[in-house]
C-alpha cells in the first residue's frame, strides 16, 4: 500500500506506507519531521468503543506505553513515544530495515542461509532482559522477529504486547497466534514468561523442520494438537537439539525451561559439547560429581587469568556474528579452558555459518599478541573451590616442596601460583622440569632467574617454552 491509504500526518510524523495491519491496529513506516529519521508508527484502533470505555482504555494505553519504554535491549525494538492526534492514539517505535523471519522462512532462496541456533540465542538473550523487568511478549512468532543486515535479531511488538491485549480483549479477539501459542494461552489461563519460551521453541522448531511443531491443516486442528497430551515429533530435528526442544515444547509450563537463560544454556551445551569435554580435560583427577563454584566466582577468575581486555575484545569479535549473546558465550568458555586455541575452537563452534566462522577465526588472529604465551588458568576458581580434587602427581613431590614453590611463585604472580604449581606437578617428569615449567610463567628474565636460583638451579639455563 502507499501513502494514499495512510493519514496525511500524525502530529510531527508523516506516514509513508503501511507495514502491516491487525485486529488491534495499523503499523506505518513514517518520517519524524522534527528529528529527520524514519520510525515505525502503530496506530491503535478504537473505533466502535463507547465514550466511557474508550476514555478508560486510552488511560491504560498511556500507562502501558510509559512502562514499555523501560524495556530496553539491543534485541528489542525500542519504544520512543506515545501520543494522540485528533483523538487517534499511536505508539512511536524504532525502525529497523530488514526482513522478518517470516519473510525469510517463506523465501526458498534465503532460508538455507539461516542460523537457527544463533537466531534463537539472540531471541533468548533479549527475552531474558525483558522477563527480568516483568515484561511478557505473548506473541513471539517469525513475523515479530526482524533480521537486520548485519545479522542482529530485533523482536518487534515487545513492550506494546499488553496494549495489543487491551484492545484485542475489547474486540473479543484472541491474543497470540495459533501454532506458536502455549497451551495455557489457548485455554485462556493465566500466562507468564514460560509461554514466551514455548513460543521460542516453536520458532526454532520451524527453522529446523520447515513448519511449527503442532501445525495442523486448519487453525482448529492446530489448537487441538496444542491441547492434546501428545508431544512434538522430533523426527525432523537434529539429534543434538532434540532434548532441548522437547523440554521447551513441554505442554505443562512447569516441565519447560523456567528461564530464558536456562534454555540458552541447554542450546549451548547441545551445539558446543566440546566445552564440557574441555572442563573435564583441564581438571585431571577432579571428581566428576564435584559441584562448580558460583558463576560470579568463576567469571571473576576468568577475567583475572585471561585478562579483561583480551576477553572484551574477543567478545566484540564474536558479537559481529552472534550479537549480544557473545558476552555469555565468552564468559562460559573462558572458565573452562586454559589454552587459547581451545578457547577459540569452543567459540568458533557456536558460529554455525561457515563464512561467519571463517571471519571470526580471521579476526581472532589479531588478538594473539595480547597473550604473552599461554595465559594463566581460567579454571582457577573451580580448582580453588575443590582443593582436594588434585590428581596424584607424576612425581612424588612432598607437600613442603609444593608449598615452597607456590610461595615463591606467588611473590611474582599472586594467587594464580597455586594453580600453576598443581599443573606443573601433574605434568613434570623430574624436579628440574617441575621448576622449569614454573619459571616459564614469569615473563621477565630477571624474575625467572631469581626464581630458579632460589631452588638451586642454573639461573642462565634455557627455560622450556
Amino acid at each position: 500500500m502507499n501513502i494514499d491509504t495512510a493519514p496525511h500526518s500524525l502530529g510531527r510524523f508523516r506516514p509513508i506506507r503501511i507495514l502491516g495491519e491487525g485486529a488491534a491496529g495499523i503499523v506505518y513506516l513514517a518520517l519524524d519531521r522534527m528529528l529527520d529519521r524514519l520510525v515505525t508508527i502503530k496506530v491503535i484502533l478504537t473505533a466502535g468503543l463507547d465514550a466511557a470505555t474508550r476514555a478508560e482504555d486510552l488511560k491504560r494505553l498511556r500507562l502501558e506505553a510509559k512502562a514499555a519504554r523501560r524495556c530496553r535491549h539491543p534485541g528489542i525494538l525500542a519504544i520512543h513515544d506515545y501520543a494522540e492526534d485528533g483523538g487517534t492514539p499511536f505508539v512511536v517505535i524504532e525502525y529497523v530495515e530488514g526482513p522478518t523471519l517470516r519473510q525469510v522462512l517463506d523465501d526458498g532462496t534465503a532460508r538455507p542461509a539461516l542460523d537457527p541456533v544463533g537466531i534463537t540465542l539472540q531471541i533468548l538473550d533479549a527475552l531474558d532482559s525483558a522477563h527480568r523487568l516483568q515484561f511478557i511478549h505473548r506473541d513471539i512468532k517469525p513475523a515479530n522477529i526482524l533480521l537486520t543486515r548485519d545479522g542482529q535479531v530485533k523482536i518487534a511488538d515487545f513492550g506494546i504486547s499488553r496494549i495489543n491485549q487491551v484492545m484485542l480483549t475489547q474486540y473479543g479477539a484472541m491474543t497470540g497466534t495459533p501454532g506458536y501459542m502455549a497451551p495455557e494461552q489457548v485455554c485462556g489461563q493465566p500466562v507468564d514468561h514460560r509461554a514466551d519460551l514455548f513460543a521460542v521453541g516453536t520458532v526454532l522448531y520451524e527453522m529446523l523442520a520447515g513448519k511449527p511443531p503442532f501445525q495442523g491443516k486448519t487453525p482448529t486442528e492446530t489448537l487441538a494438537r496444542l491441547l492434546s497430551p501428545m508431544p512434538a515429533a522430533m523426527g525432523p530435528i537434529p539429534p543434538e537439539l532434540a532434548a532441548a526442544l522437547q523440554r521447551a515444547l513441554a505442554k505443562p509450563p512447569e516441565a519447560r525451561f523456567q528461564t530464558a537463560g536456562e534454555f540458552a544454556e541447554a542450546l549451548l551445551r547441545a551445539v558446543t559439547p566440546v566445552a564440557a569435554e574441555v572442563a573435564a580435560a583441564e581438571l585431571p583427577g577432579a571428581a566428576a560429581e564435584t559441584a562448580p563454584p558460583p558463576a560470579s566466582s568463576a567469571s571473576a577468575g576468568a577475567a583475572a587469568y585471561w585478562g579483561a581486555d583480551f576477553l572484551k575484545q574477543l567478545e566484540n569479535i564474536l558479537a559481529i556474528q552472534l550479537g549480544p549473546i557473545a558476552g555469555v558465550l565468552v564468559r562460559n568458555a573462558a572458565i573452562r579452558t586454559t589454552q587459547p586455541d581451545q578457547l577459540y575452537k569452543t567459540l568458533a563452534a557456536a558460529v554455525t555459518k561457515p563464512a561467519g566462522r571463517a571471519e571470526f577465526e580471521r579476526r581472532v588472529e589479531w588478538l594473539r599478541p595480547l597473550l604473552a604465551g599461554p595465559p594463566p588458568s581460567a579454571v582457577a576458581a573451580v580448582e580453588s573451590a575443590v582443593p582436594n580434587s588434585i590428581a596424584k602427581p607424576k612425581l612424588e613431590l612432598s607437600p613442603e616442596v609444593l608449598q615452597a614453590a607456590q610461595t615463591a611463585l606467588a611473590h611474582y604472580l599472586g594467587p594464580i601460583a597455586k594453580v600453576l604449581v598443581r599443573q606443573a606437578a601433574g605434568r613434570a617428569s623430574s624436579g628440574p622440569d617441575f621448576y622449569d615449567r614454573l619459571a616459564a610463567n614469569l615473563p621477565r628474565p630477571e624474575e625467572a632467574a631469581a626464581f630458579r636460583r632460589k631452588f638451586g638451579l642454573d639461573a642462565d639455563r634455557p627455560i622450556r617454552p
